[in-house]
C-alpha cells in the first residue's frame, strides 16, 4: 500500500497541505507521540489536526498526514484524528496502541 507524501506548512494562523507530489511506501511503525501528549487536550498535535479539520481538509488527507508526520497505522491515525475533534476519547487510542 502506498500513500501520497503530504507536506504541512504553517503560514500565519493557517495550516495547509501541499498536494501529493511523490508516492512512498508505507511501513508499519509506532506512533511518534507518547502517552502524555495523547492525554493532553491542548497538545500542538491536536491543535494541528483541529486546524486541518477546520480548514476543510478531508479526513483521508488528514489521516495520511498524521501517518506521515506522527507514524502509526491507518487505524491509529484515524483514532488520533477523532480524539482531536472530540469524537473519541484518548483512552480509546491508548487502548488500541497498547494492543500493538
Amino acid at each position: 500500500m502506498t500513500i501520497p507524501l503530504m507536506i504541512a506548512r504553517r503560514i500565519p494562523s493557517q495550516w495547509f497541505l501541499i498536494k501529493p507530489v511523490v508516492t512512498v511506501g508505507v511501513l508499519m511503525q509506532r506512533m511518534k507521540i507518547g502517552r502524555t501528549t495523547i492525554l493532553n487536550p491542548d497538545s500542538i498535535e491536536y491543535k494541528w489536526i483541529q486546524t486541518l479539520t477546520h480548514d476543510g481538509i478531508s479526513s483521508e488527507d488528514i489521516n495520511a498526514s498524521i501517518q506521515r508526520c506522527l507514524g502509526g497505522d491507518a487505524q491509529s491515525a484515524d483514532l488520533l484524528r477523532r480524539v482531536a475533534i472530540g469524537k473519541s476519547s484518548p483512552n480509546q487510542l491508548l487502548t488500541y496502541l497498547d494492543q500493538e
